[in-house]
């Protein structure tokens, strides 16, 4: 997004995994007229681990990074209770933790690609964009992403599950956007 193609300011990516589920948050920092493109290129990739294997050298920095920070997040007390209390409640082995990084040394690109097919699903993304809505509107459709709704800043509740303020005006009746639609 940033370097190669030059779409944003900053591009980030996070997985949150929970006891059932989970969920994977990307996040950019866009011009209004890469916003839609932004998107596009998200999705595609999101797409594109389930169909081609990542390449070694990705993996592998991914690897090298997550070991070698690993050391950082268990540096306090409070860190090593933080992961003691998370491997308890995810009912995993206490011994989890002194394996960590062997076991992220392990993960192959066939691993990779099997976790993605089963649980990533980029035809049932939610996606929230937040800018000058009648601009980004357009741009959505002019890359073929259709039925955006608009949420105006008056009717906006971050804490609500569907982002709208309780009692304020209906959902439309159509389906909620997917942005691998038409995409």
């Amino acid at each position: 997004l940033r370097t190669r193609r030059g779409l944003t300011y900053g591009a980030s990516a996070d997985l949150s995994a929970y006891r059932l589920l989970g969920d994977i948050m990307a996040e950019t920092d866009s011009r209004p007229e890469a916003t839609g493109e932004a998107l596009r290129v998200i999705v595609d990739e999101f797409s594109r681990l389930q169909r081609e294997r990542v390449e070694p050298r990705e993996l592998d920095g991914v690897k090298t990074f997550l070991s070698g920070t690993f050391p950082l997040t268990i540096e306090t007390p409070d860190d090593i209770a933080s992961k003691v209390v998370t491997a308890l409640f995810y009912d995993l082995p206490l011994s989890s933790l002194g394996t960590f990084r062997e076991r992220v040394s392990a993960v192959t690109a066939d691993d990779l690609q099997r976790v993605t097919r089963a649980h990533l699903m980029p035809d049932r993304l939610s996606t929230v964009l937040v800018g000058y809505a009648p601009f980004i509107a357009g741009d959505l459709a002019r890359l073929g992403i259709r039925g955006a709704e608009i949420i105006r800043l008056d009717q906006l509740d971050v804490t609500a599950a569907d982002l709208r303020v309780p009692g304020g005006p209906a959902r439309p009746a159509r389906p909620p956007v997917s942005a691998s639609r038409g995409v």
